[in-house]
């Protein structure tokens, strides 16, 4: 009998390739015809891109698949789902929340260091909340905009967060080499993300945040750090008959601060949720 290829996800259990791969195309034609009555506009090349992220974790990592403990039809119907469903619902049109839970005793210290009025304080809490609220967003946001930039020049985007630790990759592999290029995107110096220590070596991720620390000049502002996302799409991009390198030129230059800026004020719902 032939020997069977399995895939490790836990270090007790194993699942076989075969397994795997049926579980996973019975839950896309699940998916697709479920997303098809909701009249749901799957756009064809998402479809395209889940199956080669699947193919492509299969093959060199299965650990890419976030608590994958059995290959079933039901686990693969919420992976499909959470990489399709972050592109239906964009994080620019999320609505900001204008409230938050309310401590006293922080609002007693800011009454005392202000000497602010009741109205003055209600708009500190305003403020606040719907600051807070834009931040949680921020990352996500800056996936969607990086998307734009990057699928059409032949990345993925990770959405979903269906890859572990990994935002974008560019999969360029056959069954002698494998070059492709995994990318983990972070709005800030400080927010590193723990959990790409589960990876297993091997799989090299390359690291990118949107802004540096401020210098001493001006400990308010963090420094643009676009440049280095720069250089590096431009060292692992391929160029084909489709990616020219006009193509990827044109692309590159729109990784800057002033075009993201640009797309969060022309994309952003005006909305609010408020109790």
């Amino acid at each position: 009998m032939a020997q069977q290829t399995y895939v490790k996800t836990m270090k007790d259990k194993n699942i076989t390739i075969e397994e795997a791969k049926e579980g996973f195309k019975k839950a896309k034609d699940y998916i697709k015809t479920e997303y098809s009555r909701s009249n749901y506009q799957i756009k064809e090349y998402w479809l395209d891109s889940i199956d080669q992220l699947f193919e492509y974790a299969i093959k060199y990592n299965p650990e890419l698949f976030v608590s994958l403990h059995h290959a079933s039809e039901d686990y693969f119907k919420k992976w499909i789902r959470r990489f399709l469903n972050e592109r239906l619902q964009p994080a620019t049109e999320k609505k900001l929340k204008t409230y938050m839970e309310l401590d006293s005793a922080l609002t007693a210290r800011v009454d005392k260091v202000t000497r602010a009025s009741d109205e003055d304080l209600k708009k500190y809490i305003y403020g606040h909340a719907i600051y807070m609220s834009a931040e949680n967003f921020n990352g996500a946001i800056l996936e969607e905009y990086l998307s734009t930039i990057l699928e059409p020049i032949g990345w993925i985007w990770c959405s979903g967060s269906v890859y572990r630790a990994i935002d974008f990759c560019l999969l360029d592999y056959d069954d002698n080499e494998n070059n492709s290029v995994m990318l983990q995107v972070k709005n800030k110096y400080n927010t590193e993300n723990s959990s790409s220590s589960a990876i297993r070596s091997g799989t090299t991720i390359i690291k990118w945040n949107r802004l540096n620390r401020p210098d001493s000049t001006d400990l308010s502002k963090p420094i643009p750090n676009w440049e280095n996302l720069k250089q590096l799409v431009l060292a692992h991009t391929n160029i084909t008959d489709k990616i020219t390198e006009q193509k990827i030129n044109l692309a590159v230059k729109e990784l800057n601060e002033d075009s993201y800026l640009k797309y969060i004020h022309e994309n952003s719902t005006t909305e609010v949720e408020s109790l």
